[in-house]
């Protein structure tokens, strides 16, 4: 049935792929397809998050209100080096790509003799009506809140908020809030 609590399952939530993971009772981690989709909220320790079985997991933020902020970490693979063996003594090809991955295979298919280095990367995000996700832009927080458009632009004017700190996103969504109850 859904909108079911489930037992209780020891679960891992795994930073380099994004993902949930189930522990068995050995202690051995299996993953849980991603299209699955058997769980909505997952709660980990203190942490609450929603999954998405198209753009994965994100960490509840907030909890309150009809509209949540939620965060999702990725790691950023911001270079690969081949290392070759030159005869006389190991060189490196280094590729000057930067791409991000989720989940892929990028991920997953590491070469051998290939240094990769990978860098942190935060993004927030929005949790609307209908479960639907938005990243926490200012065109998406004027589309969320129509209504009240010229209220949140002259707030944004004054305030100078970052949408990169979940402080600010927080103060943002109190503020529209606040609108919504008037």
């Amino acid at each position: 049935p859904q909108n079911k609590k489930s037992e209780l399952l020891k679960l891992n939530y795994n930073l380099l792929h994004g993902a949930v993971q189930f522990i068995d009772p050995k202690g051995d981690t299996l993953f849980i397809a991603e299209d699955s989709n058997i769980f909505k909220y997952v709660h980990i320790g203190n942490d609450l998050f929603f999954h998405d079985f198209r753009e994965g997991y994100f960490e509840m933020v907030t909890r309150e209100g009809k509209i949540k902020l939620l965060s999702q970490f990725r790691w950023k693979i911001i270079r690969k080096e081949i290392v070759v063996d030159n005869g006389y003594g190991t060189s490196a090809s280094v590729a000057n790509t930067e791409y991000s991955a989720r989940r892929s295979d990028e991920i997953n298919n590491f070469v051998q003799n290939e240094n990769t280095l990978f860098g942190r990367e935060l993004t927030y995000f929005l949790l609307g009506h209908k479960e639907k996700i938005f990243k926490a832009t200012k065109a998406n927080f004027l589309k969320i809140y129509s209504d009240h458009k010229p209220e949140i632009q002259q707030y944004l004017k004054t305030q100078n908020t970052d949408f990169n700190s979940a402080e600010d996103l927080k103060k943002l969504l109190d503020f529209c809030f606040g609108l919504e109850s008037v």
